[in-house]
């Protein structure tokens, strides 16, 4: 009926005394007639009630902005309190934008610092972005609006790169690196490298800012680890540069969790043997991430090749990692690999995250396996972990359980006599 007559329509819901169907209407109502009378709509918005132009002013806004933004300009101007605008700022930008982008420039300027302001920038460049994208690319790097624009800034500048790519770059080489800066060039990295690779590595290559160059490296690399890890090997060993190592562990973190399997042969059999130190510092993530994944197919075997790695919190935290992923499926083979395992840090790491998955099921077992925590700190945190649900539930047998182990002191004692 709306959208048939809406002259019709607006008598019957004048007519209405009010309740939950006048004010359902409403927005319906608002909408068909802003699309098909703007200039009716407009003065028939000064006849509604206050709370109702509260209502009603969102719904103009977004029906005007792509067709008549400045309308759209002037309403929003008598709407200051009507609270968050944004999106409909964000829309009458890009309506403006489309006619004008100096017009939606000189308008979004006078838009107070802020959310508000931000959220129509995003839809200037938005529409400014498809026909010039160097000028759109230009003005978010100038006005620095953080995180939340960076995608934007990224789709402009590779947009660029394809029209215009030796003017595009030499605006990236005259960067000054801020956080926005390099957020922007790592994520263009990142797409330019899926579209051409050969390109990206010879721009890399030719970087003479060595923190530039670093992010874009390792953009790259992330970048085409996904598609082709033995490519991002062999451009990182085509370098001449001393973090080969940093963009080695990269690789393989950015591969492991997609293929796990590549990740190893490329660590095990194109890696020179690293030392301890690397083990536990710059490979220390990626070999977690890698026995992680390894773990969610074939958890024995994953576990065994983590307890291959020398003594430190990469052999521990993968060991945990995998742990607490593999108890949930079966605890008891869990309890039963741990069993064989020698004491020492590797061990207890493994035995934490059993105790967490069965204390409230089977607190004897948590407990028994909580006691054989080697590490004393560890070993009486485990303890009070299992014993004071324990407790709740069945204190003579959590009693008898502590007197028996011979614990009445220190935080178990504590805890018992306060119960």
């Amino acid at each position: 009926m709306v959208d048939q007559d809406v002259e019709q329509a607006l008598v019957y819901w004048e007519a209405l005394s009010g309740g939950a169907v006048k004010q359902r209407a409403l927005p319906l109502i608002a909408s068909t007639y802003f699309r098909t009378d703007v200039e009716a709509a407009t003065a028939w918005i000064e006849r509604l009630s206050a709370r109702e132009r509260r209502e009603v002013r969102p719904i103009a806004l977004s029906v005007l902005a792509s067709a008549t933004p400045n309308l759209a300009v002037k309403l929003f101007e008598e709407a200051p309190m009507m609270g968050n605008l944004s999106a409909e700022a964000s829309l009458i930008a890009m309506g403006l934008a489309e006619e004008d982008p100096g017009k939606a420039v000189a308008w979004v300027e006078t838009l107070p610092i802020g959310t508000l302001r931000n959220k129509a920038v995003s839809g200037l460049v938005k529409a400014w972005g498809k026909k010039d994208p160097e000028a759109a690319t230009v003005y978010l790097h100038q006005h620095g609006l953080g995180d939340e624009n960076t995608y934007l800034a990224a789709t402009f500048l590779m947009q660029w790169i394809t029209q215009d790519r030796d003017a595009a770059l030499r605006w990236v080489r005259a960067l000054k690196r801020d956080r926005f800066e390099r957020n922007v060039v790592r994520d263009t990295i990142g797409r330019w490298t899926k579209q051409d690779p050969q390109a990206v590595a010879e721009f890399v290559g030719s970087l003479e800012d060595v923190e530039l160059r670093r992010s874009a490296t390792s953009s790259m690399v992330t970048s085409l680890s996904q598609s082709d890890p033995f490519a991002a090997l062999a451009f990182i060993r085509s370098q001449d540069s001393d973090e080969k190592g940093d963009q080695m562990a990269n690789l393989l973190l950015s591969t492991a969790s997609n293929d796990y399997q590549t990740a190893i042969q490329i660590y095990e059999d194109y890696l020179p043997p690293p030392s301890e130190g690397d083990i536990n510092g710059k490979f220390s993530s990626a070999l977690i991430s890698m026995v992680t994944s390894w773990g969610r197919h074939d958890p024995e075997a994953a576990a065994n090749w983590a307890l291959s790695f020398p003594d430190g919190d990469t052999r521990n935290n993968a060991v945990a990692n995998l742990a607490r992923a593999w108890v949930k499926q079966d605890a008891s083979v869990v309890s039963e690999w741990i069993s064989k395992l020698p004491k020492g840090p590797a061990r207890d790491h493994a035995i934490l995250p059993l105790i967490s998955v069965i204390r409230h099921g089977d607190p004897e077992a948590a407990f028994t396996w909580a006691f054989a925590v080697s590490e004393k700190r560890k070993r009486n945190g485990a303890l009070l972990a299992v014993v004071r649900p324990w407790m709740e539930k069945d204190p003579e047998a959590a009693a008898f359980a502590v007197e028996s182990a011979d614990l009445l002191q220190g935080m178990v004692a504590d805890l018992l006599l306060n119960r």
